[in-house]
C-alpha cells in the first residue's frame, strides 16, 4: 500500500494504491462462511451468500471485481480517496488487506436450485465425491423452506454432477470438529435437512448413478420416486447415522447386514426389493426421469400433495425422532474423540 500525491488541475488529492483485494471480494470459503455472513447480516437466522452479497457490495469501498481466488497470481490495484469514510467503520472492514487465497481454501457452491414449469432441480455439485459440508446442509434446508411456499411446483428432482450421487457428509470438515458441541451441530443440522426433506410436500423424485454413500443414502431413502443407473450402489460407512432412513428401503435382514458388516448393494438389489421406481442403464437416466415427472405433472397440485400427505401419515416408524435416538448412542459414547 502506498500513498501518492496527484497534483492535478483541481488541487492536491491523496490516492491510495492498494494491492489488496477486499476479503468481502473474494470467492473463497476465508470470507465466504457462515461466521461472516451472520456478521453482515445480524437480523437473519441462517443468513446464505445471496442474503449478503449485496450488503457486501454496499461496503466494498475497493472498486474491484470479484475474483476467482484459484489465480493465486492476480493482484489487483485500486484507487480510493484517500479520505474515504462510512463503510469502513463496519466491523468486517477490519480485514483490509487480504490478499486473494491460496486454491486449497476454494470451496465452490455445492448446492443450487432452479424451477420451471412446475418442476424444481436441485442440484448437488462438487466432484469428485459430492460431500456434504454443514453450511451445504443449511443452503439444503433453506431452498426446501422457500420451494415448499411454490404455488406453482408440482415436483421437485435431485441430481448431481460426476460420477457418483453423494458420498454423504464431508469427513475432511468433521475431522477439523474442536469440541463435542461442534460435532453434536452436525447431528443437529443433518436431522434438520433429512427431516425438512421428508416432510416436503410435494413428490420427491431422485436420480442416482455411480456411488451413493452415507448421507447420500439418506437423501434416496427420504425421496418419494428413485431412478437408479444400474451401475449404481448404495452403502453405510462404518459408525453411519442413516440407519433410520436405510431401514426405508431395505428389508430388516439386509439393514442388519449392512450396518454390522459394512456391505454396500447394488441397484439391481435395491430394485428387487420394490424400493426403485425405476432402473436403467445410465444413458437412460435422464429420459426415465423425465417421463416419470411428466406423468406426475399432469395431475394437480391439490392431488400431489394430498397423496403425499397420506403416505406421511402412514409411515411405519417416526424416522426423524428413530435418528434422533440413533444418534443419541454415539453421542453417549466418549470414544469419538479419539
Amino acid at each position: 500500500m502506498k500513498a501518492v500525491i496527484d497534483r492535478g488541475a483541481g488541487g492536491s488529492v491523496v490516492i491510495i494504491r492498494v494491492n489488496t483485494i477486499h476479503p468481502t471480494g473474494v470467492d473463497t470459503h476465508m470470507a465466504l462462511n457462515q461466521g461472516t455472513y451472520e456478521l453482515f447480516c445480524p437480523d437473519l437466522a441462517h443468513p446464505t451468500r445471496d442474503d449478503v452479497e449485496p450488503v457486501f457490495r454496499a461496503h466494498n469501498v475497493l472498486p474491484v471485481p470479484w475474483v476467482d481466488p484459484r489465480d493465486s497470481r492476480r493482484r489487483l490495484h485500486a484507487e480510493v480517496p484517500g479520505n474515504v469514510a462510512g463503510p469502513l467503520s463496519h466491523p468486517a472492514m477490519a480485514m483490509m488487506a487480504v490478499r486473494t487465497a491460496p486454491q486449497h481454501r476454494y470451496e465452490r457452491r455445492m448446492v443450487t436450485y432452479k424451477s420451471s414449469e412446475g418442476v424444481g432441480e436441485l442440484l448437488l455439485s462438487r466432484p469428485p465425491v459430492n460431500a456434504l459440508t454443514l453450511n451445504d446442509l443449511r443452503e439444503l434446508i433453506r431452498i426446501l423452506n422457500d420451494a415448499e411456499g411454490e404455488e406453482d411446483l408440482l415436483v421437485l428432482k435431485i441430481r448431481a454432477e460426476g460420477q457418483g450421487f453423494s458420498a454423504g457428509l464431508d469427513q475432511k470438515e468433521m475431522q477439523r470438529a474442536a469440541a463435542h458441541e461442534q460435532f453434536l451441530e452436525y447431528g443437529l443440522v443433518t436431522r434438520r435437512f433429512l427431516k425438512a426433506l421428508t416432510d416436503f410436500p410435494l413428490p420427491v423424485v431422485s436420480v442416482v448413478r455411480g456411488f451413493c454413500m452415507g448421507l447420500g443414502t439418506a437423501i434416496v431413502a427420504a425421496s418419494d420416486l428413485v431412478v437408479a443407473s444400474t451401475d449404481a450402489t448404495f452403502g453405510l460407512p462404518e459408525e453411519a447415522w442413516s440407519v433410520a432412513y436405510l431401514a426405508r428401503i431395505v428389508p430388516p435382514a439386509k439393514l442388519r447386514e449392512m450396518t454390522m458388516l459394512g456391505n454396500p448393494i447394488t441397484a439391481a438389489q435395491l430394485h428387487s426389493y420394490g424400493s426403485l421406481a425405476r432402473l436403467v442403464p445410465d444413458r437412460d437416466c435422464d429420459d426415465a426421469t423425465d417421463a416419470l415427472i411428466a406423468t406426475l405433472s399432469r395431475k394437480s397440485a391439490r392431488s400431489l400433495r394430498a397423496g403425499k400427505r397420506k403416505l406421511q401419515l402412514v409411515g411405519n416408524i417416526d424416522h426423524d425422532r428413530a435418528f434422533w435416538l440413533e444418534q443419541g448412542v454415539m453421542w453417549s459414547d466418549e470414544s469419538w474423540r479419539e
